[in-house]
């Protein structure tokens, strides 16, 4: 992880020097941005996850730090919140058995990845429903600019029929 890549993690966390805990895990940023390429390659590199961007971030991509990406931005005597990150279990022995065996999850880290789960559902159907209104209002688009008539029905029963507008002679109004 480079310097700059550090900084940036560190901002995701809300580490600011001041904080001795991370209390967040997100970083949301868009193509044309400095911050961007520096993300993608923490992707790479497997430090970072990465969403594509969507209404609700402004079409920008929103990323989020791995365990190792967020273990490499801490500076000593800080630590990672258990809302986003289970603890870590010391590994015991070394043979390929012992290897697997963690101490039991503590109710608090059951609840936080719930917590997390739910989070991340809820992304997912915010995210399907906007692609399917967008597919939806480009279609009215569309028909618009294939001078059609398209009726647009409000929540409350009304019916709106939109045609595209066509050019005014001298004279008309609309000026």
């Amino acid at each position: 992880m480079t310097p700059v890549q550090r900084d940036l993690a560190r901002h995701a966390l809300g580490l600011d020097g001041r904080c001795k805990e991370s209390y967040r895990n997100y970083f949301v940023t868009g193509e044309g941005s400095t911050d961007h390429p520096h993300w993608l390659a923490m992707v790479e590199a497997g430090y970072a996850t990465r969403r594509s961007g969507s209404i609700l971030t402004g079409g920008d991509d929103f990323f989020r730090l791995t365990r190792a990406g967020a273990d490499l931005a801490l500076d000593p005597g800080e630590s990672l919140n258990t809302v986003e990150f289970s603890p870590v279990q010391p590994q015991k022995g070394h043979d390929r058995m012992t290897d697997q065996v963690t101490a039991p999850l503590r109710l608090s880290d059951l609840q936080a990845s719930i917590a997390r789960a739910q989070i991340e559902a809820k992304m997912d159907v915010l995210e399907r429903t906007n692609e399917r209104l967008t597919l939806h209002l480009q279609s009215i688009f569309d028909g618009i600019g294939r001078n059609e008539q398209v009726e647009l029905i409000y929540p409350n029963g009304e019916v709106v029929l939109i045609t595209k507008a066509r050019k005014r002679d001298r004279g008309e109004g609309g000026e």
